[in-house]
């Protein structure tokens, strides 16, 4: 075999493999990092946490005010993953089917799907390809709603919960 015919074969496993390389280096030194499925593109959140960082898990005292509420609990349809302390004026409730519920001041200009004294729970969104009616993330506010009434009888709602912002896009 000629050395051309040789070159020709090799040619384009070699191209590949350098330009496999070269973008890979190119994406380090860009800063970019791999980030799980459903959650690319996503912006740093405005206390400084990078989107898809957990957030502080819940104390004693949250867990006691929510009623019970936490890793394992059924909520309406979904079980919950993971419960935070206050953060930008909600405790988050994340669920393992991918809802997210927050517990805030009950807002009348927007009113909560479900209430528990002056506290609203709200569903904020889905994960990426998660998919449940509306009466599904409302039985899960309201089953939130019945734990924080038991648990607010033995312990008061940590400092740091906040109304829902008026603006939409102000909120987690």
């Amino acid at each position: 075999m000629d050395p051309t015919t040789r070159w020709r074969r090799a040619a384009p496993p070699l191209v590949i493999t350098t330009g496999s390389i070269v973008a890979l280096l190119v994406m380090q030194l860009a800063g970019w990092r791999h980030q799980p499925s459903g959650e690319r593109g996503a912006i740093e959140s405005a206390d400084g946490r990078a989107h898809g960082e957990p957030e502080p898990p819940a104390g004693d005292a949250t867990r006691a005010a929510l009623g019970g509420v936490g890793p394992g609990v059924t909520v309406g349809p979904f079980v919950v993953r993971t419960v935070s302390e206050p953060v930008r004026g909600a405790i988050l409730i994340r669920t393992k089917e991918g809802a997210v519920y927050e517990v805030r001041i009950a807002s009348e200009e927007r009113p909560p799907p479900a209430r528990a004294g002056r506290f609203g729970v709200y569903y904020r969104r889905m994960r990426v390809g998660a998919s449940y009616p509306p009466e599904d993330l409302v039985a899960g506010a309201q089953a939130i709603a019945k734990s924080i009434e038991r648990g607010l009888a033995y312990a008061p709602m940590p400092e740091g919960i906040e109304a829902l912002p008026a603006d939409p896009d102000q909120a987690l």
